[in-house]
């Protein structure tokens, strides 16, 4: 993917758009690796919020 990969991706997103992110967890894998579970809302400046759906089975 790369840097120009992430890039498009976020420049093709809809204008308004914002994610607002929570750390569940993380681990120290080694001294230059971290793992992360996070969670991510979505929500638009210019509309209502949409009700969360139910958590993802594990």
């Amino acid at each position: 993917m790369g840097r120009q990969g992430v890039a498009g991706y976020h420049a093709s997103q809809p204008a308004g758009l914002s994610a607002a992110y929570r750390v569940l967890e993380s681990r120290r894998l080694c001294e230059d690796l971290v793992l992360g579970y996070l969670s991510v809302d979505f929500s638009f400046t210019d509309r209502p919020p949409r009700p969360r759906g139910p958590p993802l089975a594990a």
